[in-house]
């Protein structure tokens, strides 16, 4: 996890850095088309500047770089798999919890999401809604997805502990939760799976 980490923040890095080597030849260009009035020119050319650099409308800006990261890295594989993505994220400016941990808990949550997504056929109807927040002074997580009733799953809907589907990522989801004196909790109910840490 920490190796996917600081890879997606070198490739946002790299992306940056790429934009900010020609920004003032993209000032000159912009200043000359709103000085003519372009404005469709002028709103195009600043899309394809934030496209250029990693940059999209509506990117979360939770207060954690490496957050940031993983959710622009898990957005774009979701809308690359027609997967509809839904993400509300903020973390307080005193969190307690580590980068890394974050990682974990956030990363393992999102990958059981997305591959429980892909595994389904109505690939048009898959969703993942991810909250990231405090609730009642506490960090919560809640990830929803798409989901197929399958074996693994008691009655009542829990996780069987047993299960090797899922159960590496979400034991390491636990363990980190742990140190923080969190729980993970998981449910399956009418084609919608949820982990909320």
């Amino acid at each position: 996890t920490q190796m996917l980490y600081y890879e997606m923040m070198e490739e946002q890095y790299s992306q940056m850095e790429r934009l900010r080597h020609d920004l003032k030849n993209h000032i000159i260009a912009l200043d000359s088309l709103i000085q003519n009035r372009q404005w469709e020119k002028a709103v195009s050319y600043l899309q394809e500047m934030a496209q250029l650099g990693g940059v999209e409308t509506g990117d979360e800006i939770t207060g954690s770089l490496a957050i940031d990261a993983l959710l622009y890295h898990k957005k774009r594989q979701a809308e690359e798999q027609g997967i509809r993505w839904q993400c509300d994220a903020r973390l307080p400016a005193d969190c307690p919890v580590k980068d890394i941990d974050l990682c974990i808990i956030v990363g393992n949550a999102l990958d059981n999401a997305l591959e429980s997504c892909l595994r389904l056929k109505a690939r048009e109807q898959t969703f993942i809604y991810v909250y990231l927040g405090t609730v009642r002074k506490c960090l919560f997580l809640e990830a929803r997805n798409s989901a197929e009733q399958e074996e693994g799953w008691e009655r009542g809907e829990k996780w069987k502990s047993g299960s090797q589907r899922h159960g590496l990522g979400l034991g390491n989801m636990k363990a980190a939760a742990a140190r923080y004196n969190g729980v993970v909790r998981t449910e399956l109910e009418n084609g919608v799976f949820a982990v909320s840490v």
